[in-house]
C-alpha cells in the first residue's frame, strides 16, 4: 500500500523531464499519442486499408475541429471546420470504396491535404523552422505515395492519410518543444540573463586578440 503513489510520481517526473511542466505536458502527450497512432496506421495501411485509413482520417478531422475551436478569428475557425468536414468525407468515401473509383478517391484526398498546407502556410511565422521542413517533406511524401507507390489505390490513399496523422504528431511535438524552451527562458531571472550576456561578451573580447 505504501508503494502506491510512487509510480505515478515517477511517471509525472519523467514526463515533466521529457515534455516540461505546465501546459506543455498535455500537448506533448497528445503529440506522442498522435505520432504513435499515425505510425500504426501507416504500417497497416497496406494490410487493412479499409480500416486504418478511415480511422486516421477521423482522428485528423477531430484535430482539425480542435484547431477551429482554438482559432483566434471566426474566419480561420470556419476554414478549419471546412477542412475537418473534408477529412470526414474522405473517411466516409474510404468506407464505400466499391461505389467510388480509386482514382477519384486519390484526387479527393488531395483537397484536404492542400487546404491544410495552405492554412499552415498562413501561420508559418509562428512555426519553428524545423516544423516547416517537416511539413514540406510530409507533403512530398504524400504526393509520392498517392501517385508513385506500386499498390492498390485504396492502400495508397490510406498511407497518405496516415502520413498526415504522423505530420500532425511531429509538428505538435516541435511546437511543444518550442513552448517548453520559451517557458524555461521566462523562468530565468533578468539579472542572470544580463550577467550571462556580459560574461559571454567579455569572453569573446578576450578571445578576439588571439584570433587576430
Amino acid at each position: 500500500m505504501c508503494g502506491g503513489p510512487v509510480m505515478p510520481n515517477r511517471f509525472d517526473h519523467a514526463m515533466r523531464g521529457l515534455c516540461g511542466a505546465g501546459s506543455a505536458t498535455g500537448a506533448c502527450l497528445a503529440g506522442i499519442v498522435t505520432l504513435i497512432l499515425g505510425t500504426v496506421c501507416l504500417a497497416d495501411a497496406f494490410v487493412v486499408p479499409g480500416l486504418f485509413g478511415p480511422v486516421a482520417a477521423t482522428v485528423i478531422a477531430t484535430e482539425r475541429f480542435l484547431c477551429a475551436a482554438r482559432s483566434s478569428s471566426s474566419r480561420t475557425a470556419i476554414v478549419w471546420t471546412g477542412i475537418a468536414f473534408g477529412w470526414i468525407a474522405v473517411a466516409a468515401c474510404m468506407l464505400h470504396t466499391p461505389s467510388l473509383s480509386g482514382s477519384l478517391l486519390q484526387w479527393l484526398v488531395i483537397l484536404p491535404i492542400v487546404a491544410s498546407a495552405a492554412c499552415r502556410a498562413v501561420s508559418m511565422a509562428e512555426s519553428p523552422p524545423a516544423a516547416i521542413w517537416v511539413i514540406a517533406a510530409g507533403i512530398v511524401a504524400q504526393l509520392a505515395m498517392l501517385f508513385g507507390a506500386a499498390a492498390a489505390p485504396l492502400a495508397r490513399v490510406a498511407a497518405a492519410v496516415a502520413i498526415e496523422l504522423v505530420l500532425i504528431g511531429l509538428v505538435r511535438l516541435l511546437h511543444t518543444a518550442r513552448l517548453h524552451l520559451a517557458e524555461s527562458e521566462s523562468m530565468v531571472p533578468p539579472a542572470q540573463r544580463v550577467n550571462t550576456t556580459a560574461n559571454l561578451s567579455a569572453a569573446m573580447s578576450e578571445l578576439q586578440p588571439g584570433i587576430v
